[in-house]
């Protein structure tokens, strides 16, 4: 009897024991652009300016366009135009590996 209950005991304590997590964080930031950058205009702090459309690649991810630009982590001042027309501005806070997704409308 006691040989069967140190069995279970072994048994018990070494199926708990494997357990594994896996985090994968990006090396750069972010800023990720949904929807056509033909002719937007991305102005970051007043500074960089950037033609979605001209001077970025982009790619299609599950029948949506996709245009990433890299950043530094921190607070930005976003500006998007097109035309002359401007579609978006606002401030965000981009964390270190992560990215922001802005919808281009």
């Amino acid at each position: 009897m006691k040989a069967l209950f140190m069995l279970l005991v072994i048994m018990m304590v070494t199926a708990c024991g494997s357990f594994k997590s896996v985090t994968q964080l990006e090396e750069s930031t972010y800023i990720q652009f949904v929807g056509n950058p033909k002719g937007v205009v991305f102005t970051l702090d007043k500074a960089t300016q950037v033609n979605l459309g001209e001077d970025t690649k982009s790619f299609d991810l599950n029948g949506k366009t996709i245009t990433k630009i890299v950043i530094t982590p921190g607070e930005h001042e976003v500006k998007l135009e097109r035309g002359g027309q401007l579609l978006m501005h606002r401030k965000l806070f981009v964390s270190e590996g992560n990215a922001t997704e802005i919808t281009i409308p």
